[in-house]
């Protein structure tokens, strides 16, 4: 029960972020009013999305129009790479403790499942 719980609240989380957020970044001036910092915020923006769901699509493709196809693409990468790191180090950290939060009973009735065999 507790798993369905969380799983539609991240998703409630999610949807109203994506339409907040989605809105904005599709707006290209928003990247304009950064200056030289587009780039970080872009790379900020693709790292974050491994916590709320942005349309890093929409920021990679901002990117390509404002730096151009090869630095544009760089910067996805770099962001891409990033959020893959910072996801891959709190599963690390997190990952088994979390299931045992969010699992607790499913993870209990499968080890008495492979106990029997």
């Amino acid at each position: 029960m507790r798993t369905l719980i969380c799983l539609v609240g991240f998703v409630v989380f999610g949807l109203v972020l994506f339409f907040v957020i989605g809105d904005v970044l599709v707006d290209r001036n928003w990247f304009g009013s950064l200056g030289h910092w587009a780039w970080l915020a872009a790379i900020g923006l693709i790292v974050a999305d491994v916590f709320v769901p942005i349309p890093t699509t929409i920021v990679i493709t901002a990117m390509g129009q404002r730096y151009g196809p090869i630095l544009g693409a760089g910067i996805g990468i770099i962001g891409s790479f990033s959020a893959g790191l910072v996801a891959y180090g709190l599963t690390r950290m997190l990952g088994p403790r979390l299931a045992k939060w969010l699992l607790a009973d499913e993870l209990a009735s499968l080890a008495g499942i492979s106990h029997m065999g």
